[in-house]
């Protein structure tokens, strides 16, 4: 279990006793975990750390800072950590940089500028917002750029269209036995979001069609 500003929690599913506690000073803003082949990841405030039973290893910890609406440098943080190419990617709230290592060698980090390839480099820069390696595909969220889909080949972009009422991101993408979820967010209504089906994006015209009311 992860906390904002209590650490981690590591319980015995079976019985339910705390195994361990991860004080708040060394893990702060835990936010998600993903179970990569036969790891458990998490993001936290400064990084990335791997759960190896009740062992914790920092494997990124960096101070991340962004540029605000009003040009000031601020704080930021990690939202999302995917495997793909071989790779262990973590991406950063409002940055356009990727932070990618090696699954050979972990410890050695890079920043990736423009991670999604092709023509959608210069034209779309939006901050990757979650992603998931699925089936041998890559699910991309991103804060406007809409979803990306990407296989060893192709890329393909999938726009999200606004309104005056909404204005939708992919905050989280979930994969369970053979299907994988994509959750939205409403920029204009925090309260409202939608739940996707990935066989319907697949199917569907590469201009998604988001009504809240169904």
């Amino acid at each position: 279990v992860g906390t904002y500003d209590n650490g981690l929690f590591i319980f015995n599913s079976n019985t339910g006793e705390l195994i361990e506690q991860v004080k708040s000073n060394k893990l702060l803003g835990i936010r998600k975990f993903r179970k990569i082949g036969n790891h458990i990841y998490g993001i936290y405030r400064d990084g990335l750390f791997e759960i190896n039973g009740s062992k914790v290893d920092i494997l990124l910890k960096k101070k991340f800072i962004r540029t605000s609406d009003n040009g000031k440098k601020v704080r930021s943080f990690p939202l999302e950590v995917f495997e793909w190419n071989q790779k262990l990617n973590v991406a950063v709230y409002g940055s356009k940089y990727v932070y990618s290592t090696s699954l050979d060698n972990i410890r050695i980090w890079d920043s990736v500028k423009n991670f999604i390839p092709g023509k959608y480099n210069e034209s779309y820069s939006d901050y990757i917002t979650s992603a998931l390696n699925w089936n041998n595909k890559l699910y991309i969220g991103t804060s406007g750029a809409g979803l990306f889909v990407m296989d060893s080949s192709n890329t393909t972009r999938y726009t999200l269209k606004s309104n005056i009422k909404s204005s939708f991101t992919a905050w989280d993408i979930k994969s369970n036995k053979d299907q994988i979820f994509i959750g939205l967010g409403n920029h204009f209504e925090f309260s409202e979001g939608v739940i996707l089906r990935g066989s319907d994006i697949l199917s569907a015209d590469k201009n998604l069609e988001i009504d809240i009311d169904k």
